[in-house]
């Protein structure tokens, strides 16, 4: 979340071109992964499981339980959705973990993208929503500049087509993949030296509430 408009969509132009490659790559596979009414409401007893082993003595106790209700009341708030329908969005190969992380600059201001042994298939909207609220710096705190996000979108679409139903349910699929998380938490929870990953489930949890 350092980026500004031109970084931004220079990611955006990049995943375009990677992904317009990388239709030409077949991986072993089918995407298995799209979350059904039973798998969300075990996310939902996750996050209430770990809710109740947050130590006492943890130093940010509280506000991790604040947080925790909140993801527990926004996915409470969806265990009725349609859950098949996600299942209309396209599925094709993706970079599998393409983010601002994932790039390397110099000072010829070429960018070089690492990191692909995730490849693999799976919703390409994932990735796109995904890698916007990780660059853009005015998304710090969760919410999307929804200019620079139609933006973003717009640059991909220049190198890949995007159905009517990868727009639609674009922010589903990445809330339900975010909402039910116990990243950054669990983790803080068994060391508080990581406070890192704690300030990143924060993030994650103004994403959601934005989403």
């Amino acid at each position: 979340n350092t980026g500004d408009y031109d970084k931004t969509i220079e990611s955006a132009r990049i995943l375009g071109k990677l992904s317009k490659n990388l239709e030409e790559y077949k991986v072993d596979g089918e995407y298995d992964e799209f979350p059904s009414k039973e798998s969300f409401s075990e996310g939902i007893l996750k996050l209430v499981d770990l809710k109740n082993k947050i130590n006492n003595d943890n130093p940010n106790k509280d506000e991790i339980i604040n947080h925790l209700d909140k993801r527990i009341e926004i996915a409470n708030s969806l265990v009725d959705f349609n859950f098949d329908e996600l299942k209309k969005v396209t599925v094709k190969v993706c970079h599998g973990d393409y983010s601002v992380q994932q790039l390397i600059y110099n000072d010829k201001k070429e960018t070089a993208v690492i990191d692909f042994e995730t490849v693999r298939n799976m919703p390409i909207v994932w990735e796109i929503i995904r890698s916007y609220s990780y660059i853009d710096k005015e998304c710090k705190d969760g919410e999307f500049n929804l200019g620079t996000f139609i933006d973003y979108v717009k640059e991909i679409k220049k190198h890949i087509s995007l159905t009517k139903y990868d727009l639609k349910y674009m922010p589903y699929i990445y809330l339900f993949q975010l909402v039910t998380s116990t990243f950054g938490y669990k983790q803080y929870n068994n060391d508080y030296s990581k406070k890192s990953l704690l300030d990143f489930a924060y993030l994650r949890t103004n994403v959601c509430i934005y989403l």
